[in-house]
């Protein structure tokens, strides 16, 4: 159980798609697990910091658009 500031790993996701794939796309990513009693949940996402030479955004900054976090 977490307190909110003392937080345990459940899971650890890799994203599969290519850093030089440029379509738009949405991307569910899941993960199953037994189930844990916590009162709160901490999600950390990891971005490349700048576009990677040949990206069509190469030197700019790169983003994370999340949407949504659903706990079941």
């Amino acid at each position: 159980m977490t307190d909110g500031e003392e937080y345990f790993k459940i899971a650890k996701i890799q994203n599969d798609v290519s850093k030089f794939d440029y379509n738009v796309q949405i991307k569910a990513f899941e993960k199953i697990f037994a189930s844990k009693q916590a009162r709160y949940i901490k999600v950390f996402a990891r971005n490349h910091n700048y576009c990677p030479k040949g990206h069509l955004g190469e030197g700019n900054e790169g983003f994370i658009f999340m949407d949504e976090i659903i706990v079941e």
